[in-house]
């Protein structure tokens, strides 16, 4: 079994960044608490970098939870607030054909390369 690999400091800022975003989910979008979990999250995401370079800490496996939770970030600010944005049908047309096309690219890219 693997072990959790949070023993850098930036592992640990990283985490900071999830434990925000789930906040963020419980939080009405533009209250005080959803502006204070977005900061932390947000400054967590500046700061795990530097933190990792300047400790000499960069690994491939914080990397990618660093990728992941970015992922999570957005995707738990994007449900909480497009909700209250009103868009207009061609932009959401041509969101959802651009996403189409960049999963598809990256499908054949992944299976030809």
């Amino acid at each position: 079994m693997r072990s959790i690999k949070l023993k850098h400091p930036a592992n640990w800022i990283t985490s900071i960044r999830l434990v925000s975003s789930f906040c963020l989910f419980f939080c009405n979008p533009f209250s005080f608490s959803f502006y204070f979990f977005y900061l932390l999250a947000g400054f967590s995401d500046i700061f795990d970098g530097y933190i990792a370079r300047k400790t000499k800490t960069e690994s491939e496996w914080g990397s990618k939870f660093d990728t992941f939770s970015d992922f999570i970030f957005i995707m738990v600010t994007l449900y909480k607030c497009i909700p209250y944005f009103h868009f207009d049908k061609w932009i959401v047309l041509f969101c959802r054909i651009h996403i189409f096309n960049s999963n598809r690219e990256r499908y054949i890219l992944k299976n030809i390369w």
